[in-house]
């Protein structure tokens, strides 16, 4: 079994997971059949990009969470997927999302002040 296969399918179970759906819930949402999901999950499945695809949109997630593994990503990963996140927001919460980061950088920035001084 190749390394990106138990990647994708133990990525796709982490996520499904995250997202409280049942392997049959997450089934019917990407118009897949159960034993596709599990064979996929399991590292077995023929995960040709039409299926990698209704995963992502069934899941919400991005195609760099769903197939690359932290190491993969690199040093800021976690950060690129939710700065992707973030972009399907809309409106206020949109907007909440970039007040806390300006404030949490201030703290920050803040703190390094103290430091110096």
């Amino acid at each position: 079994m190749s390394q990106p296969a138990m990647t994708l399918g133990e990525n796709l179970k982490r996520i499904r997971e995250q997202a409280g759906l049942s392997q049959g819930q997450l089934a019917v949402l990407a118009n897949l059949n159960l034993k596709m999901v599990q064979r996929i999950e399991a590292g077995d499945g023929d995960t040709g990009v039409s299926k990698v695809k209704a995963l992502i949109i069934a899941l919400g997630c991005t195609a760099d969470e769903l197939l690359f593994d932290e190491s993969e990503l690199g040093e800021d990963g976690d950060l690129k997927i939710l700065f992707e996140q973030m972009r399907k927001l809309e409106g206020q919460e949109r907007q909440t999302c970039k007040e806390v980061i300006r404030a949490l950088i201030m703290q920050h920035q803040n703190r390094e002040l103290l430091k110096q001084g």
